[in-house]
């Protein structure tokens, strides 16, 4: 019987629901007895539909007698001055790491007290008077010359507000797991911007929409967002707590998703850097003596073990030309929203010609067996192509590792 109705509800068509509330009739709403220490079989006298005595101000205590109080509740809610202040207290908490109150949900004695409440008062007054748009509070906050100070340190200040409670220098921080991921996807071209749609498993690789649409799960949260200190979704959470530990940079090391976004990104620098040998597919396939002709087409092919150092590139899926110098300067920008300095620039470069000599020598024996299994007695590539092509792979596999620890580097996590 049992396996019987698992096979019924198996055959079940797959129908969309939409949760939902509705009163009751008048007739049948009530007032509901107190719930004697929380507990609902244990009531006590009928206490009236109404808003909070505590957050009453003057006169009689308003009632509710028109259906169950939820809709007049919701609106006294948005109505009263304190909703206001929380509002605005959280929006810049933020954006600047810390609110006015550093106690987001409790503006009560317990609670802690703003640090500047003649600046509460103004922001949320003037909230209120401009119909509570949140896009207009966003846009007040950052155009001021408190969002765009740096983060640098003053030893002046430090010694009279070391904990920065006046905001007299930006709060350093780390993006979000979901800011995080979503910049890996902007930065190398591969972030897909649609509105709306159904939300998508963050593991999926065909995944590439923000991390918005991801579907959370309360009972088992996704690994990656577990990494970057997303708050557990069956709880309520009044701020983010960031975390800065090495699970965190071996995410970047390890991870396919930060390696699939490397690739995305050297081939968007080969585009920036010589938009016209970006197709390198196409112009190497007219090359009739090009190794790549006669079998390096096609998908880029991982060995078994699955390790980046085994991965076989297409030549359409790398640039045709490797400019270091040029490609590092035009990264530094994109990531860092800054020009390379001299010395990171040599740096990298000497990497790049360290890891393509290491790499140069296996790719060759790759590109020379791949050749003599697809030519099967037929002409061969001249040596020419063949040291092409391998020195090509060599670089891509190189500018994959750079791209990673690009990634990973402490400047593209922190916002300062």
């Amino acid at each position: 019987m049992r396996e019987e109705v698992e096979e019924l509800e198996e055959g079940l068509p797959d129908i969309p629901f939409v949760m939902g509330v509705a009163d009751k009739d008048s007739a049948d709403i009530a007032d509901l007895g107190l719930h004697i220490r929380g507990s609902p079989k244990n009531l006590g006298e009928r206490v009236p539909r109404g808003f909070p005595l505590v957050l009453q101000t003057e006169g009689e205590p308003e009632r509710y007698v028109e259906g169950s109080g939820r809709l007049r509740l919701a609106r006294d809610i948005a109505e009263h001055p304190i909703a206001a202040r929380v509002m605005v207290n959280r929006v810049w908490a933020w954006h600047m790491g810390a609110g006015i109150v550093r106690t987001p949900s409790n503006f009560g004695i317990m609670g802690e007290r703003p640090t500047n409440p003649e600046l509460l008062e103004f922001l949320a007054a003037d909230f209120v008077e401009n119909g509570q748009s949140i896009k207009r509070l966003h846009k007040q906050i950052m155009l001021s010359s408190v969002y765009q100070l740096a983060a640098d340190d003053e030893p002046r200040f430090a010694d009279i507000d070391p904990d920065n409670r006046y905001f007299w220098r930006f709060n350093r921080e780390r993006l979000t797991a979901e800011a995080i991921r979503d910049g890996l996807l902007f930065v190398s071209g591969d972030l897909d911007d649609e509105v709306g749609g159904e939300s998508l498993q963050l593991d999926d690789e065909k995944n590439l929409r923000r991390t918005i649409y991801g579907e959370v799960s309360r009972f088992q949260v996704n690994e990656y967002l577990q990494t970057f200190d997303f708050p557990s979704p069956s709880l309520t959470a009044e701020r983010r707590f960031s975390t800065n530990v090495p699970l965190q940079s071996l995410y970047f090391m390890n991870s396919d998703f930060v390696t699939a976004r490397a690739e995305s990104f050297v081939r968007r620098l080969g585009k920036l850097v010589s938009p016209d040998s970006a197709a390198a597919g196409a112009a190497a396939a007219e090359d009739d003596d090009g190794p790549a002709a006669k079998g390096g087409k096609g998908p880029s092919k991982p060995a078994a073990d699955d390790e980046d150092e085994e991965k076989v590139y297409a030549d359409d899926e790398m640039p045709k030309v490797f400019d270091d110098r040029a490609m590092i300067e035009a990264a530094y920008p994109i990531l860092y929203a800054r020009e390379v300095t001299d010395a990171e620039a040599e740096l990298g470069v000497e990497f790049l010609s360290t890891q393509k000599a290491a790499y140069l020598e296996a790719e060759l024996a790759r590109v020379v067996a791949d050749e003599d299994e697809a030519t099967d007695g037929g002409s061969e590539p001249s040596a020419e192509a063949v040291r092409a092509l391998a020195e090509r792979r060599a670089a891509m596999k190189a500018w994959v590792q750079y791209g990673r620890a690009l990634f990973s580097a402490a400047e593209f996590r922190f916002i300062s």
